[in-house]
């Protein structure tokens, strides 16, 4: 039905999983849902609660404000904004910027002329590679960082080492790179 619109509407019980394939539309999903998948080729996508989170959209932006789990997020053009992931994070942005609030899981961000901003992750293995965009990102004290931070044309900050009040601290990699981009890592509580 060229150049007509339609709105769906779908109520499900609380933790239905939900898997949309759509050309170009816009979804929004609210409430607690289980495992949401969503494809589309153009439209912004707004998730409420997940238990986990897998995005694919060549034209639009994420938003999502929980997931309790994993979240794999991939978009060509939009940003994504996401509150809180509760487990491992896998983002590949190519024009757009990412912001995460707090990731309790691993982190692994690709990005392609954007930014990333990450206020706060607790993983142990923690990547992220951009081309043409700045990286900032929050770490817990008390950790022991295994640091491989290198930047083409950009500056790297890094907050002063705290002082070691224990030897049995929790060992993190963190592997930052950027070609045309600076970088910023901070402690945050």
């Amino acid at each position: 039905m060229r150049g007509r619109s339609c709105r769906v509407v779908a109520v499900v019980p609380r933790g239905t999983d939900v898997n949309v394939e759509t050309a170009s539309a816009e979804v929004r999903l609210s409430g607690n849902l289980g495992t949401v998948r969503v494809r589309t080729a153009s439209g912004d996508v707004d998730v409420d609660r997940s238990l986990r989170l897998d995005v694919t959209t060549a034209s639009g932006e994420v938003t999502c404000n929980a997931v309790e789990g994993d979240a794999t997020i991939t978009t060509i053009s939009g940003d994504c904004s996401v509150t809180t992931v509760g487990g491992r994070l896998d983002a590949s942005l190519t024009s757009g910027d990412l912001r995460v609030e707090r990731c309790a899981g691993d982190l692994a961000v690709g990005s392609t002329s954007g930014s990333a901003r990450i206020g706060h992750c607790d993983g142990s293995e923690i990547s992220v590679r951009s081309i043409s965009g700045d990286v900032r990102i929050g770490l817990p004290s008390g950790i022991r960082v295994e640091a491989d931070i290198s930047t083409v044309s950009g500056r790297a900050s890094l907050p002063e080492p705290a002082p070691a009040t224990t030897t049995d601290r929790r060992p993190v990699r963190l592997r930052l790179k950027t070609v045309s981009g600076g970088i910023r890592v901070e402690r945050t509580s």
